[in-house]
């Protein structure tokens, strides 16, 4: 085997990984942005119509509805592990835990939930860019760190709407710019 191929092999296989970590990624970003994204409206809507703050409790089927969302539409057929891959569910998962503990707690202290919620998003997003080397992901979580620090002057129900908008630019958008772009890889692979 000559050196350019050994090269060639290599080559090949960092992309597929990083295809495979892509591909990996993209369904629960998919998937938690837009229940995220309704989920605020809701509550939002239902604030707005009845001002009971028992709305505030439907937070919850993001977890309750999205941990099962994400299973059912796992693909059968998984990628081989990698070391990325691998990390990348770790951090998630001590990710939702912060998230879920911050929100259970702000029933009980009265603090600015979404704020803090949007900044561990935004650090998720970007972390996941950078070490599947997506610079768009990475990138459109920059407007979270923003509007994070700009959400504890927000008040009242804008402070939802804005939250719910940045799960679209944070999430949703990059994972159908992930789906286009893989979609493209695939075409000029054949």
């Amino acid at each position: 085997m000559y050196p350019k191929e050994s090269l060639d092999i290599i080559s090949k296989m960092m992309n597929d990984t990083r295809r495979n970590v892509m591909l990996d990624s993209r369904m629960p970003l998919l998937v938690w942005g837009w229940l995220s994204f309704a989920v605020s409206v809701l509550v939002y809507a239902g604030l707005r119509l009845t001002a009971d703050f028992r709305w505030n409790f439907a937070w919850f089927l993001i977890l309750l509805v999205g941990i099962p969302l994400v299973k059912i539409l796992k693909p059968s057929v998984r990628p081989v592990t990698t070391a990325i891959s691998r990390s990348l569910v770790v951090i998630w998962k001590m990710l939702a835990v912060l998230i879920t503990v911050f929100s259970t707690l702000s029933f009980f202290i009265n603090f600015k939930i979404l704020a803090v919620v949007l900044i561990i998003l935004a650090i998720g997003s970007f972390t996941t860019g950078e070490l599947i080397r997506y610079p768009f992901l990475k990138y459109s979580s920059i407007p979270g760190f923003v509007v994070s620090a700009l959400l504890w002057w927000v008040t009242g129900l804008n402070q939802i709407l804005i939250f719910a908008i940045m799960m679209l630019i944070m999430m949703v958008l990059p994972a159908y710019k992930m789906k286009h772009d893989l979609s493209k890889e695939t075409d000029e692979r054949s």
